[in-house]
């Protein structure tokens, strides 16, 4: 009877989990109403209007993989889903704590404002997901989208849009299997310090081919990677897009 009990439970438990991974991704595939999302999230006990979301990442990605098991053993009602390195997780504001034991000394976490309306739920990913890479720049574990300094970059998802649009606009009109590649590139580059053997090395291509790449970069956007500022504004348009 005890092994039958358990197993149930664990059955409901992953059935919970891809429930709320499955309404994630079609939320943020835009295949939902946004009275649909916001039903179907009261249904899973997440009730927009009290609702953030929590982009989260550790340098265990089991203990990230487990995060949903922590927020049911305390009882926390949430949505979660993982894309790559980093969870993306709807829950009370108020369990936000909960979340970060959960996540340990070694995680760190981006907040949104509170979601309130379900048309807001893709922004509130975008928020959540600045915060997350502001949190690491700072090197601290927790920053909520609204105590971010604002000379960081854009304040609201509306502002990140056009400095994307601004600054990487004519990359991004380039077939998206070219754009992909040149921003992988350049995001590549940037986080290996812009070195171009590392980012060769990083990517599994020739020096040459990361140069050609980043000239083509600068050629498209006509800013330099050689000035401060035009640096600055990449980097902040590339963790916009």
């Amino acid at each position: 009877m005890c092994a039958l009990a358990l197993s149930q439970v664990r059955l409901t438990i992953e059935h919970d989990r891809r429930t709320g991974a499955e309404l994630l991704l079609q939320i943020l595939d835009a295949q939902l109403a946004p009275e649909v999302s916001r039903r179907q999230l009261a249904e899973l006990g997440v009730p927009v209007e009290d609702a953030v979301c929590v982009a989260a990442s550790n340098d265990d990605p089991e203990l990230l993989k487990s995060l949903h098991l922590s927020l049911w053993r305390s009882a926390v009602k949430h949505a979660t889903v993982h894309r790559g390195a980093t969870s993306l997780t709807v829950l009370p504001d108020a369990a936000v704590q909960v979340l970060m034991q959960a996540l340990g000394p070694g995680g760190q976490a981006g907040v949104s404002d509170l979601i309130i309306r379900a048309d807001r739920l893709v922004d509130a990913v975008r928020e959540a997901t600045w915060a997350l890479d502001t949190a690491k720049e700072q090197d601290i574990p927790l920053l909520r989208y609204a105590d971010a300094d604002p000379l960081l970059g854009p304040r609201n998802p509306a502002e990140a849009r056009a400095l994307v649009d601004r600054v990487l606009g004519p990359v991004l009109q380039l077939p998206s299997a070219q754009s992909g590649e040149l921003l992988a590139t350049l995001r590549a580059f940037l986080k290996n310090g812009r070195s171009w053997q590392r980012t060769a090395e990083a990517l599994h291509v020739h020096r040459q081919t990361v140069l050609y790449r980043v000239r083509r970069i600068e050629q498209l956007t006509g800013r330099q990677i050689s000035d401060t500022g035009d640096l600055a504004a990449l980097w902040l348009a590339l963790n916009s897009v």
